[in-house]
């Protein structure tokens, strides 16, 4: 009895200590890193990583930067390489970076020069390929044939990687006829005829003549011009809401 007593004592005593919980400490990122870039400024790759050191490490955030910076259209691949240390996680993006771009060609226009599609390239040889800037690229050339009147055109690249790790970018153009206006109409007009507004535009319908003389091809500049025209007209005659 006087053990069972002596146990219900200590029991007492040792439930009337405090507990003390211990909470867990969070990593901390010690180092952040970037290897594996020779031509492409590592400026242009911390730009990309939001990260820091002495912060509380992030998985999701790290992957999150790694993605960011693959998107910059310069890598090939982009790794994270993680190790812990005394002081928290070291973090190293290692980037494999794509070739340098050789030479620039462009194949299949006959309507266009080519100085004036190499002009609208958003890329530059002895940089590094950028997968981003070819597609930039591929929306210019566009733009620059839609301006001419070639609304249809189709714009494919060709990326050929040499021996020496160097890259030869194509341009293909698949030209189409040009674009004619049919017929020019207006809506909502009730106080000029439509000959008369016809009249303050550049842009004229098809004749039979356009395949000489060149009028009656659709233009976006001319168009947009055209618009500019029409506003003013409208506002020289009182109508200041068009």
């Amino acid at each position: 009895m006087k053990k069972f007593k002596g146990f219900i004592f200590s029991l007492l005593i040792l439930l009337c200590i405090p507990v003390i919980v211990f909470a867990q400490v969070p990593e901390r990122i010690a180092k952040v890193e970037v290897t594996g870039n020779e031509r492409v400024d590592t400026a242009v790759i911390t730009n990309n990583i939001k990260i820091k050191e002495g912060e509380e490490y992030n998985l999701d955030k790290i992957r999150e930067d790694m993605k960011n910076i693959y998107k910059t259209g310069f890598f090939s691949d982009v790794q994270i390489d993680i190790r812990d240390t005394e002081k928290g996680k070291n973090v190293t993006f290692v980037v494999i970076e794509r070739p340098p771009v050789k030479s620039i060609l462009v194949s299949g226009n006959k309507k266009v020069k080519t100085d004036d599609l190499i002009d609208k390239v958003k890329l530059k040889t002895g940089t590094v390929l950028n997968i981003e800037k070819v597609k930039e690229s591929m929306d210019e050339i566009r733009k620059l044939y839609s301006s001419k009147g070639y609304y249809s055109a189709r714009v494919t690249y060709d990326i050929d990687y040499g021996e020496k790790y160097d890259a030869t970018v194509t341009f293909v153009i698949d030209e189409p006829q040009l674009s004619y206006v049919k017929k020019i109409s207006f809506a909502g007009n009730k106080h000029f005829k439509d000959s008369k507004l016809k009249g303050y535009m550049q842009t004229k319908e098809k004749g039979w003549l356009s395949w000489f003389t060149g009028s009656g091809i659709l233009d976006d500049d001319t168009l947009v011009q055209d618009r500019r025209n029409l506003e003013a007209f409208y506002h020289d005659n009182g109508y200041t809401k068009v």
